[in-house]
């Protein structure tokens, strides 16, 4: 046995005789008291010795009911390191799952012991509530294991001690590495709620990164309780921390829940009242689903924007270097469109659509559509034209997103024809497609035919990209027209495809 000396007292304990395995913030040994009571003694070996240190002194002076009691707490010099010493309990709320699900009755009386003791500790966030935490002692049912908690006003970087949640109590706020706070705790009751009453906690992972997605965005199933406590779980489990019940409320819903007449207009009333909340919980993850999708997308619309101005200023580049006598022009309606003047040609390039929240924009319909499950983010385009009557040249849209059944998102060249230009003989055409607006589609029903298959504008194909409109202002500021073209190429399908089309994974 070995000896230890703290502020109240001289203790000993077995290092050879663990209480459960040891966490990453020290292990626990069965150890006795100078009368030879025995004890649970905590070894702490962690970095955050002093805020579980800090924990342990509140407690030390303060008798609550519901949370295990200090014995005693401080600095070992011989061992060199901080003991806490606690009262042996009588099982674990884990070990009582572990057996069979708990009946209402019981379930109701433990839950309200675990939320006093939320109430009791006041300011102080647990962070780490679970069955293994909660444990029987002088047959009252308390919280324990606080090394994980943390003062409401404590300031604490967004990722301290993130790693050290456990997964299937952990609240969505956790996964996403924000600071917690009551609610956090309130979240952990909700998925005791499940464990108690079904065996499990509402969300099964296995990996991590499931449990991440499952918190943040899965609704839970339905809990098979009464009304007042799916009512309440379905609370418990609100995504949104600021839609969670306070501790107050939480205990006076369940006195509501332990009080509440078994009779049929009081049970349908609380049924629907139940009905609602999990209505409301639904649409709120589905609000939260939708709100961090469009950030999603907005943040990958604006790094492809980036993408598509440089090689627009890589085009201007290397056409004024090649020929001196070509001009710059701004748009003076947008910035963002550029124009290149060389003798009676022009070249003329912008974004368009910054920014596409739904996928809006039709790509392509008509006799010569294929796919329909074009995934668009942002838009621009480019158009190489001769200055006289009539005007000759070639244009094209500018598409970031996902086509086909791909996976990857890229900018795409794409060529249109109105459909008033159709030609059932497959004529010669130099119509050229203007940049069309998502307004017109919408108001006009307007319907585009693409002319070739969509071109990619990949690293592995950008030489090819300003090559391709290099040479065309060339051609049109020499000859004053393009090489005949003959529109549309062949028809765009969705699975059958040129070889060129087919592109591996970049």
């Amino acid at each position: 046995m070995l000896e230890i000396k703290l502020p109240t007292g001289s203790w000993r304990y077995d290092d050879q005789d663990s209480l459960g395995p040891p966490g990453g913030f020290g292990a626990v040994f069965r150890g006795q008291g100078a009368r030879g009571e025995l004890v649970a003694i905590k070894r702490l070996q962690s970095a955050f010795q002093n805020r579980e240190m800090r924990i342990a002194d509140f407690l030390l002076g303060h008798s609550l009911a519901h949370v295990i009691p200090i014995l005693d707490a401080g600095f070992d010099a011989s061992a060199r390191t901080n003991f806490i010493v606690m009262p042996i309990a009588t099982t674990s709320l884990q070990q009582r799952i572990a057996s069979a699900p708990v009946n209402e009755i019981d379930a109701l009386e433990i839950l309200t012991a675990i939320a006093s003791g939320l109430d009791e500790i006041g300011d102080i966030i647990h962070r780490d509530l679970k069955p293994g935490n909660v444990l029987l002692h002088d047959e009252v049912w308390k919280l324990a294991d606080l090394g994980l908690a943390r003062f409401a006003e404590a300031a604490t970087s967004q990722n301290t001690m993130r790693d050290a949640l456990t997964p299937p109590y952990a609240a969505p706020e956790q996964w996403r590495g924000e600071r917690p706070a009551k609610a956090t705790d309130v979240y952990a009751f909700g998925c005791i709620m499940y464990a108690l009453l079904q065996g499990a906690p509402p969300f099964g992972g296995p990996e991590s990164s499931d449990f991440s997605h499952q918190h943040q965005f899965v609704a839970p199933p339905g809990l098979k309780a009464s009304s007042h406590l799916k009512r309440l779980a379905a609370s418990c489990l609100a995504k949104a921390p600021e839609l969670r019940p306070s501790i107050g409320s939480l205990r006076k819903q369940l006195d509501t829940a332990r009080l509440a007449a078994n009779q049929g207009g009081v049970q349908q009333l609380a049924s629907a009242a139940a009905a609602i909340v999990e209505r409301e919980s639904i649409k709120e993850e589905e609000r939260l689903q939708i709100q961090r999708e469009k950030k999603r997308r907005e943040i990958l619309a604006a790094q492809a924007i980036q993408v598509l101005d440089e090689l627009h200023q890589d085009l201007e580049t290397m056409i004024l270097r090649d020929a001196p006598n070509a001009q710059s022009e701004p748009n003076r309606y947008d910035s963002k469109i550029k124009k290149l003047i060389l003798g009676d040609a022009k070249l003329e390039f912008g974004v368009l659509f910054p920014f596409i929240e739904s996928n809006s924009i039709p790509p392509q319909t008509g006799k010569c559509a294929g796919s329909g499950a074009w995934d668009i983010l942002a838009g621009g385009y480019i158009s190489a034209e001769t200055g006289g009557l009539p005007s000759f040249g070639r244009s094209a849209n500018l598409w970031f997103g996902r086509l086909l059944d791909s996976d990857d998102y890229r900018w795409w060249e794409v060529s249109y024809l109105y459909p008033d230009h159709w030609r059932n003989d497959n004529s010669v055409s130099l119509i050229k497609p203007e940049p069309f607006h998502i307004e017109s589609l919408n108001s006009l029903g307007t319907i585009f035919l693409v002319a070739e298959d969509p071109l990619p504008i990949t690293t592995e194909f950008v030489d090819e990209f300003l090559q391709r409109w290099i040479g065309r202002i060339a051609q049109l500021a020499g000859v004053g027209w393009l090489e005949h073209t003959r529109l549309p190429k062949k028809s765009f399908e969705r699975r059958k495809v040129s070889e060129k089309f087919k592109l591996d994974k970049p």
